[in-house]
């Protein structure tokens, strides 16, 4: 997971349908950049522990909304395939950064249960060296201090801020991480609900290049994975199995992805969203310790149809990892390289492809998108590249298309490194392992079947073959039709229309209530001064809280709803918003606007 200054939230819809079919609901979408992995997944923060350079920086993460105790708490949480833990950040917590929603307050919650250090529940040992609190490092406390501070009589892992309760510590290789204790509490997620173990977080750290642990736009992370990623260091159940478990569902979610939007689908697969004649799946492989993240074994990679000629073994040196929470294709460079010389292949023919080659040959990697140069690329350009196909073990396949893997789709261009309408490789090399993100998710129908231990793949069900929002004519109607469906209007009597939108808002003025996926409480609207939504689409990572106000993560960054790298005028040094004051300034040897302040509705 990376981190980048913008965000674009991409719209879903939670439709829970009849009890025979799985639950569906929505994941919004943010971007960010920043000098290395950013928001925290155990998988490609253990692959990238140094920090990449360029535009592989660039990145997206998805979250959904879910809610946490009794009365509810809404929280949006990242949804990371390469975890398990659900942290959720405490109201109290003095190193959480900026978040969009209030922080969860136990004190207000009936089924707030933490578990005690001296439980039989709190099994993680302080021998096993991840009893390491971050706070004791902010602190400066020694070795001594912080063993008498967090260690029980019976050598339990108990919190540092709450030596009484069950300790929880996550640390990456990027720095980052985050601590605090274990409780049980309710939590639901769409139309499924039971009584899970999270981490109430305490304390965060950011890492490489990033001032917090997760961006403002989302308050946590749930990860997806198996329990032997859930040890941090007493293991406990996921939160999603057991979730689905006392919903009644079958232990299988499964992502689909589209540029307008996307869907969650919970407890099996959906047919509106696959080709059911197309499905195929591949068993996942154990790690040390059991099943641990979806790894599988690769069979071949080929592109533009032709194999890229390696053996098995070198296919799937390190791990192969099927990751949501990570934006990027990232090969084992054994296999990037293998790609890169059949990327090159393609200028055999003589013909100019721009980025790649000329008519006398392929460019020098420093000139093309091989090096993280940008390009220009039309619709036909991208018909010059090939296709990348990738497959499994089992015979289970999948496609990445060049609009995929350039950036067309998974990536804006802007927060890319690249200006507004330039593309380059999405792809890039690991020496640990290779990581199958979102490039590689986006063209496919993507099911974890965590009962089975199998993932599967599919061809997606084109938008066309989904109920379309304006057939809806009621909230009840709108929220079970295509992901980006909300109603605008008054839910209780029934006025209104059924539009596409946003979690926060519809691309429309004069919606004064809006609902997505489910009829009983209006959203907060996005927010807007006067009838433009106000985004900062440079430097800062920001997002609206719940009183409407802008937070950003930084106080530096571009006018607020302007292109990335767009220069402003030395004529025009300054301009002023509602709560906003930008000043035209020297960034870089580019004039660029940095603003500070809050853009109220």
């Amino acid at each position: 997971m990376m981190r980048a200054r913008s965000i674009v939230a991409l719209l879903l819809a939670l439709a829970v349908v009849q009890a025979a079919k799985p639950v569906v609901l929505p994941f919004e979408r943010a971007f960010a950049k920043s000098a290395g992995k950013g928001t925290p997944n155990a998988a490609t923060r253990r692959l990238l522990s140094g920090t990449p350079t360029g535009l592989y920086d660039a990145h997206s993460l998805f979250y959904a909304e879910i809610t946490v105790g009794t009365p509810a708490q809404r929280f949006r949480m990242q949804l990371d395939t390469g975890s398990s833990t659900l942290f959720v950040p405490k109201d109290t917590c003095e190193e959480c950064g900026a978040h969009a929603d209030s922080l969860y307050n136990p004190s207000l919650s009936s089924t707030y249960d933490p578990i005690s250090c001296s439980s039989s529940e709190c099994s993680g040992s302080c021998s096993s060296g991840m009893c390491s609190p971050l706070q004791a490092m902010i602190e400066g406390d020694d070795d001594y201090q912080v063993s008498e501070r967090v260690c029980s009589s019976s050598s339990s892992c108990c919190s540092y801020l709450y030596p009484t309760m069950c300790g929880s510590y996550a640390t990456y290789g990027d720095g980052s991480g985050a601590e605090g204790y274990l409780a049980k509490e309710t939590i639901s997620i769409g139309g499924a609900s039971g009584t899970a173990i999270c981490t109430v977080t305490m304390a965060e750290l950011g890492g490489d290049g990033q001032g917090q642990f997760e961006p403002p736009v989302v308050d946590g992370i749930m990860g997806l994975a198996f329990e032997a990623l859930n040890c941090n260091p007493t293991c406990s159940p996921p939160v999603l199995p057991t979730i689905l478990q006392s919903s009644g569902l079958p232990l299988q979610f499964a992502f689909y992805m589209t540029p307008s939007g996307g869907a969650l689908i919970l407890g099996g697969n959906d047919a509106d969203y696959y080709d059911s004649t197309t499905l195929s799946y591949t068993d996942l492989l154990q790690g040390s310790n059991g099943y641990e993240y979806y790894t599988v074994k690769m069979t071949d990679f080929a592109v533009g149809g032709s194999s890229v000629g390696l053996s098995e073994s070198s296919l799937n040196k390190g791990t192969v990892i099927v990751d949501s929470g990570t934006t990027l294709m990232m090969l084992e460079n054994d296999v990037y390289d293998a790609f890169v010389t059949q990327l090159k292949a393609t200028c055999n023919g003589g013909s100019a492809v721009p980025g790649l080659c000329s008519s006398s040959g392929a460019l020098a990697d420093s000139d093309s998108i091989i090096g993280g140069k940008c390009f220009s690329l039309s619709s036909s350009d991208f018909n010059l590249y090939p296709d990348v196909t990738v497959t499994f073990d089992g015979g289970a396949t999948a496609v990445v298309p060049p609009l995929m893997y350039l950036g067309g789709y998974a990536v804006p261009a802007s927060t890319a490194g690249c200006q507004s309408g330039e593309y380059t490789l999405l792809i890039m090399t690991s020496s640990e392992g290779s990581v199958l993100g979102d490039v590689f998710m986006q063209n496919s129908y993507v099911t974890f079947d965590m009962e089975n231990h199998r993932v599967g793949f599919a061809e997606k069900a084109t938008t066309a073959t989904l109920a379309s929002c304006s057939a809806a004519t009621t909230c009840d109607e709108c929220k079970n039709a295509a992901p980006s469906c909300g109603w605008c209007g008054t839910a209780n009597n029934g006025n209104g229309a059924c539009v596409e939108g946003t979690m926060w808002g519809p691309p429309l003025t004069g919606c004064t209530e809006w609902y997505k996926g489910q009829c009983t409480t209006p959203k907060n609207m996005q927010c807007n001064k006067d009838t433009t939504v106000i985004s900062d689409t440079c430097e800062n990572l920001c997002a609206c809280d719940v009183g409407g106000n802008l937070i950003c993560e930084a106080n530096t960054g571009c006018l607020a709803g302007t292109p990335d790298r767009q220069s402003c005028s030395s004529e025009g040094m300054e301009l002023h918003l509602t709560g906003v004051t930008c000043m035209c300034s020297d960034a870089g040897n580019v004039l660029k606007w940095a603003c500070a302040g809050n853009a109220g509705k």
